[in-house]
């Protein structure tokens, strides 16, 4: 059992740990609605699609699963930072809150819904949309009541997918909106400033030294056996090459 160190507590009574889970689940929350709200359009219309356009937007979608979280957050600094015109134009307040903090979130975790959601409604059959369309539905009438229900599993794995990668954020998070502490951010202050006490980290050393010796023993009678087994077949050979000299 980890304790921090310095006092007689466990970790999970830290002050302040109860506050940085309720940010994190609050702020997962509203970036996955936000996420549902626009992505699952956009990756339909890039499930349609066919161009040299919608191929450059699914591009730019994907892009922050290629970008390092450190790097996300600097980008995103370099767009909505209080000394850029968006964030002059809010008063910047889109870092070191919450809006920041949901900002990051967004943008590291679209990419989870888009592309499982995108995945989906291209498996959905195109003959049952046009028979839809035959019967005089509108396309926004065949996205909510034949495309939608037919992806719906994928799209829920996407909406999961994104809600565990927004809850977990850390990188984008630390650099665009350091406050309000976030369950992994609120970690890493914790064990940054006290890391682990002797008493977590002493059974691991000495489990550690445990293993280390028996490996080496092991090894040792390893080698060992090696030895032996090499030692028997020379003399082996040697008895061999005697005899045959001898006849």
């Amino acid at each position: 059992v980890f304790r921090l160190q310095g006092t007689t507590e466990r970790g999970f009574h830290v002050p302040g740990l109860g506050a940085a889970l309720a940010t994190s689940i609050e702020s997962a929350t509203i970036s996955t609605c936000l996420i549902g709200l626009f992505g699952i359009p956009l990756a339909y219309r890039l499930a349609r699609s066919r161009g040299r356009f919608a191929g450059l937007v699914g591009i730019a979608v994907q892009l922050p699963l290629a970008l390092p979280p450190v790097m996300s957050g600097i980008l995103l600094i370099y767009l909505v930072g209080p000394y850029t015109l968006l964030g002059r134009t809010f008063g910047g307040h889109l870092t070191d809150s919450l809006v920041g903090v949901v900002l990051a979130q967004t943008f590291v975790a679209a990419p989870f819904l888009i592309v499982a959601a995108r995945s989906a409604f291209a498996a959905v059959e195109p003959a049952l949309v046009d028979v839809a369309a035959t019967l005089g539905r509108g396309e926004w009438s065949r996205f909510c009541r034949v495309s939608i229900p037919l992806a719906a599993s994928g799209i829920g794995a996407g909406l999961l997918l994104a809600w565990l990668r927004a809850f977990g954020e850390f990188g984008a998070t630390v650099i665009l909106a350091y406050h309000p502490y976030t369950l992994p951010i609120f970690t890493y202050v914790q064990f940054s400033g006290t890391g682990l006490t002797r008493a977590g980290a002493c059974p691991s050393m000495w489990s550690s030294r445990t293993i280390s010796r028996r490996s080496t023993s092991r090894h040792a009678r390893s080698l060992a056996w090696a030895a032996s087994i090499s030692s028997s077949r020379w003399r082996s050979a040697r008895l061999t090459c005697s005899a045959a000299a001898t006849r």
